[in-house]
């Protein structure tokens, strides 16, 4: 049996008010990219997934505004091996498919959330404090 794919798109999580602000584009000391989110002063560090980092790290810099890029980007829950859930910042131009938000905006639909796990999601926001995300949160 195969597990659903669990994933928001950015717009509808700043469309919500989940997300209120993004950062520029950061390099952990392993030089692996991520965003942080933040809603109201509350951080959460997100990395891209694996196919979009290489991406990213071969378009950008660090500190590189990259809001146009995550246009079309999604969250994806994940597990690692340990079991801990993570998430990942996706984009279509990563993937053979197209977005949910690409989806939305060709036939003109409004955007659900399904089957993402929003509370589990907000729960990952922290204090100001922990904006920097230390070595061991790397993939």
């Amino acid at each position: 049996m195969s597990e659903t794919l669990k994933s928001v798109s950015v717009r509808s999580l700043v469309q919500s008010g989940v997300i209120t602000a993004i950062s520029r584009l950061k390099f952990n000391k392993s030089g692996y990219p991520f965003v942080t989110f933040l809603q109201g002063n509350k951080p959460n560090s997100v990395y891209f997934g694996r196919k979009t980092a290489i991406l990213v790290e071969g378009t950008f810099k660090q500190e590189d505004n990259i809001i146009p890029f995550l246009k079309n980007a999604e969250v994806i829950q994940t597990e690692n091996e340990n079991g801990e859930i993570r998430y990942k910042l996706s984009t279509s131009d990563s993937s053979k498919y197209s977005s949910r938000t690409e989806l939305a905006d060709v036939f003109g639909l409004e955007e659900t959330v399904t089957n993402f796990d929003m509370e589990l999601f907000n729960k990952e926001f922290g204090y100001a404090e922990s904006i920097v995300p230390t070595e061991e949160a790397t993939v």
